[in-house]
């Protein structure tokens, strides 16, 4: 049986952990793209993250009774961090029962009356007869 070695760089790195890694990067990144095409007008930053840590497994030397590097032990991380999604600032109108009121129509502004006025169509509707 034959034992293939690869040397970890940048171009190798997709095929970590038989190529889950390059898969686990590439839905990162097609994650991150989709909210840039569900939200065009959000600006904040999408964001891939890849974090490899690396902590070497050392051995000590009988003879020398100095240490060494036998291996090292590697994880990594992928992360998509999108923007959460956040309104601005919503209009609510408190009732005095403490209760919270919001005009769907005009979000900035509970009080906003929306289109026909309710006394226009009545007036509208005495005009017709």
């Amino acid at each position: 049986m034959s034992q293939e070695l690869f040397k970890l760089n940048a171009g190798t790195i997709a095929q970590l952990d038989s190529g889950v890694l390059g898969v686990a990067i590439g839905k990162a990144i097609d994650k991150a793209a989709a909210d840039c095409v569900d939200r065009p007008r959000d600006d904040r930053a999408r964001k891939v993250e890849l974090s490899i840590e690396l902590t070497p497994v050392s051995k000590v030397d009988d003879d020398t009774h100095t240490y060494y590097v036998d291996g090292v032990v590697g994880k990594y991380k992928v992360r998509c961090k999108i923007p959460d999604y956040e309104s601005k600032p919503l209009d609510f109108g408190v009732q005095s029962d403490g209760s919270l009121v919001f005009n769907e129509n005009h979000p900035d502004n509970h009080r906003a009356r929306s289109l026909p006025f309710p006394d226009d169509a009545e007036e509208n509707a005495d005009a017709a007869d």
